[in-house]
């Protein structure tokens, strides 16, 4: 017993790293980044089960959606990239509103993935219901 609270003793004695206001805005924005790779991984999961495994949908880009997947990604990508430049690299005083503007658009178009995915989800239903 003594032996734990020892170890709990220390654990608290340890100092605890600060952030500064500033930093912690720059990980909070980083990890809603997962929000639009998440949203953009469901879309691509339901599109290739509505069109390749089911064959009950279609595109409408005429390069098909393999390059819709690309050009998600193109997008994601380099504004995480920028996000984190901007937040941790350039200290300028006006960088974080730049990175929420930038993460803003970013889960913008991660809620139109959503949309997206939740359409061919509805496909997917309507045609498990039929058959």
């Amino acid at each position: 017993m003594y032996g734990l609270a020892s170890e709990h003793l220390k654990y608290r004695k340890k100092e605890t790293q600060k952030f500064n206001g500033t930093e912690k805005l720059g990980r909070i924005l980083l990890c809603l980044y997962v929000v639009p790779f998440v949203f953009w991984a469901f879309d691509i999961s339901t599109t290739f089960y509505a069109i390749n495994v089911l064959g009950v949908a279609g595109e409408e880009n005429p390069l098909g959606w393999p390059f819709g997947v690309l050009g998600a990604l193109i997008f994601y990508v380099p504004a995480l990239a920028f996000t984190y430049l901007l937040l941790f690299k350039v200290k300028d005083r006006y960088s974080p509103l730049a990175a929420i503007l930038i993460t803003a658009l970013a889960l913008f178009s991660g809620i139109m993935n959503l949309r997206a995915g939740l359409h061919n989800l509805g496909i997917i239903s309507d045609f498990v219901y039929r058959y």
